[in-house]
């Protein structure tokens, strides 16, 4: 690639990421460019897709759009290449490329970040907005709790 700027527009099937979680089944999106200026190569890219999860609340599936933006940072380097080669870098670290890459794979890092995307709390959208019903909820003092958890009210969290 000659110095500077080519932008780069991929649809992958789910099934082609290899080790990918089961929440995303549908096609994947990536999306970007990659600047070059001399030995120095940086990527800008946005993963776009679609998860199936299961909300907490209803157990009932949903579909949660899910995209992510990552940039990362390369130098053509062999030497370096080879010394990171089977080393787990983050993002911000940069990476060596072998002198004559003719690519730059970012599965892996595609892989982590729709991992890391997939929200803790899945909540379907028709429940964000409603409060949860008062049986969920913490009891009044004065109502009456299951003996078995008695001991519990006598837990004070510190702030």
């Amino acid at each position: 690639m000659e110095t500077g700027e080519r932008e780069f527009d991929l649809h992958v099937e789910s099934t082609e990421i290899p080790d990918l979680v089961a929440e995303y089944m549908s096609p994947i999106h990536v999306y970007g460019k990659v600047l070059k200026r001399g030995r120095k190569l940086h990527v800008t890219y946005t993963v776009s897709t679609i998860a199936r999860l299961v909300c907490d609340r209803s157990v009932e599936e949903y579909d949660e759009q899910i995209t992510v933006n990552t940039e990362l940072n390369y130098v053509l380097d062999s030497d370096l290449f080879f010394q990171q080669k089977g080393l787990e870098l983050d993002p911000d670290d940069v990476r060596g490329l072998r002198d004559d890459a003719q690519e730059i794979d970012v599965t892996d890092d595609v892989r982590q970040d729709l991992v890391v995307a997939l929200p803790m709390k899945r909540v379907a959208p028709q429940f964000r907005e409603t409060e949860l019903p008062r049986e969920y909820t913490t009891p009044d003092s004065g109502s009456e709790i299951d003996e078995r958890w008695a001991s519990l009210q006598k837990i004070q969290l510190k702030k």
